[in-house]
C-alpha cells in the first residue's frame, strides 16, 4: 500500500538514484523500485482538512502564519544556503502556491536512500531528479522535502516559498502541518553520517527552532493527522526527530538516526549560544 514501509526495511522514499556522474543536460530520469514500477514512498502531502481536524479535537489555530513567537530577542543565524537556481530548479514543474505552516513545532530527519559516492557537481542533478520524481511521478506541487543536506556539509532550499517562511512540505505523513523536513542526501542505514553533516543539521534546526521558542532537548504535544503509526489525535514527540518516530519506516537510516540525541544536544546549545 503506498505510503506504508515495513518495519525494519529501507527508507521508502528512494530505492536507488544515480549516484556517479549524474547528468548534466537533459530532465533527469526518477529511479524505479527494484520491481520497475515507480518505488512506494511514505512522503505524503495531505494538503489542509481544518474541518476534518476540527471534528477530530485538533488545534483550531490551524490556519497559516509565518510570524515567530517573538521577535525582540536575538536568534540563532540563518546559515548558509544553497538556492533552488543553484540547483536548476524548473519552476514550470511547480503546480499551485506555497501553503503556510501555522507555526513550526518539529525539525524530521530524513535520508534519501539513494547513493553516497556522488560528488559535489553531482548535487544538483540529484536534486532535481527527486523534484522530478516527486512532481511528475507522485503529482506533487513541489519537492517534498523543505531542505536538503548533502554529504559535503552543504545546506540546500528544496520546496518553494522562502526558505525563512513555514512552508509546509510533503516528508512525513501525518505531522507535515507543523514542522520542516530536512532529507540527507545518501543511505545513512550503514554510511555513517559524519560531523559536517551533522554540523549541517544542527545550524538550521536552530534556526528553525528558534524562531519559535522551541526547545529542541525537548518533546512538544502536536496533533496527528494520520499515518501508519500514529492513528489521528494528540501525541508527544520529540522537537527534533528522525522519520521513523511518526512513521513504519527505516528512514533516517541506522547510523543517521544515532546521531539525533548529539543533533538534539548541539542544537540547544547553537540557540542557547545566541540567546
Amino acid at each position: 500500500m503506498p505510503g506504508r514501509g515495513r518495519p525494519g526495511a529501507p527508507c521508502p522514499c528512494w530505492r536507488t538514484v544515480p549516484t556517479r556522474r549524474a547528468p548534466r543536460a537533459g530532465p533527469p530520469v526518477a529511479a524505479p523500485s527494484r520491481s520497475g514500477s515507480a518505488p512506494p514512498t511514505a512522503l505524503v502531502d495531505p494538503g489542509r482538512d481544518t474541518a476534518a481536524a476540527a471534528r477530530a479535537g485538533a488545534d483550531p489555530g490551524d490556519e497559516p502564519t509565518d510570524e515567530p513567537t517573538s521577535k525582540a530577542k536575538v536568534r540563532a543565524p540563518q546559515p548558509d544556503l544553497r538556492s533552488r537556481k543553484d540547483w536548476g530548479a524548473d519552476e514550470s514543474w511547480r503546480d499551485g502556491k506555497p501553503v503556510l505552516c501555522r507555526t513550526i513545532q518539529q525539525v524530521h530527519v530524513h535520508h534519501t536512500a539513494s547513493g553516497n559516492d556522488y560528488s559535489r557537481r553531482d548535487v544538483p542533478a540529484l536534486i532535481r531528479s527527486f523534484y522530478r520524481y516527486h512532481t511528475r511521478s507522485l503529482g506533487w506541487s513541489d519537492i517534498g522535502y523543505n531542505f536538503l543536506v548533502d554529504r559535503f556539509g552543504r545546506t540546500w532550499v528544496g520546496r518553494a516559498g522562502g526558505p525563512s517562511r513555514p512552508i509546509r512540505g510533503a516528508h512525513t505523513l501525518g505531522f507535515n502541518h507543523t514542522s520542516v523536513g530536512v532529507a540527507v542526501i545518501g543511505n545513512y542505514e550503514s554510511a555513517a553520517a559524519v560531523d559536517r553533516i551533522v554540523t549541517a543539521i544542527v545550524r538550521l534546526a536552530a534556526w528553525k527552532l528558534d524562531r519559535y521558542d522551541r526547545k529542541p532537548r525537548g518533546k512538544t504535544r502536536v496533533y496527528s493527522h494520520g499515518s501508519d503509526k500514529y492513528p489521528k489525535g494528540w501525541v508527544r514527540l520529540k522537537v527534533i526527530d528522525g522519520h521513523r518516530d511518526t512513521n513504519d519506516t527505516a528512514c533516517p537510516g541506522d547510523r543517521l538516526y544515532a546521531r539525533l540525541p548529539e543533533i538534539r544536544k548541539r542544537t540547544h546549545w547553537h540557540v542557547k549560544r545566541w540567546s
